[in-house]
């Protein structure tokens, strides 16, 4: 025995205590890894993401940024010739147009929450990771599609 009643190791076997120790350091470092090959790869690494943030995920900002690219583009083109442009009825149609198909896209995740755990590609988004719950991403989608309707509607 040890100086102090501890019992030393026989030559060549490890301290149970030391490779636990030594298994979490190489899991952590592997980890490390992994997340900085990710970043390096562009892929997303998991973050705790701000409101907002979250919010443009579950409404799909980019693709809601083309249909209202589109909308806007067929108002202006609806104008009539040689006269002027109505900036705020064209500001109301893009906005609304924004926070419907945004509430639409939200509607969607949130009821396609099991469908969407099952499939790689939809498997990181702000509901399906517990970011947001189904009933926040439920009232996040009508108030968005309210307000866009309204906008619309008084466009």
């Amino acid at each position: 025995a040890a100086p102090g009643g501890r019992v030393e190791a026989a030559a060549g076997a490890m301290d149970p205590q030391a490779e636990v120790l030594g298994g979490l350091r190489a899991h952590a470092a592997e980890a490390a890894a992994g997340a900085a090959s990710a970043e390096r790869k562009g892929e997303r690494v998991a973050k705790k993401a701000s409101l907002p943030t979250l919010y443009a995920e579950l409404g799909k900002a980019k693709l809601s940024g083309l249909v209202t690219f589109t909308a806007a583009a067929g108002f202006v083109v609806a104008s009539p010739l040689g006269g002027p442009l109505n900036l705020a009825g064209l500001a109301c149609c893009s906005a609304g147009t924004m926070l419907a198909a945004m509430g639409a896209s939200a509607y969607n995740q949130a009821s396609e929450v099991t469908n969407d755990r099952r499939m790689k590609r939809t498997a990181r988004r702000p509901v399906v990771t517990g970011a947001l719950s189904v009933p926040h991403a439920f009232a996040a989608a009508t108030a968005s599609s309210l307000a866009g309707v309204g906008l619309l509607y008084a466009t």
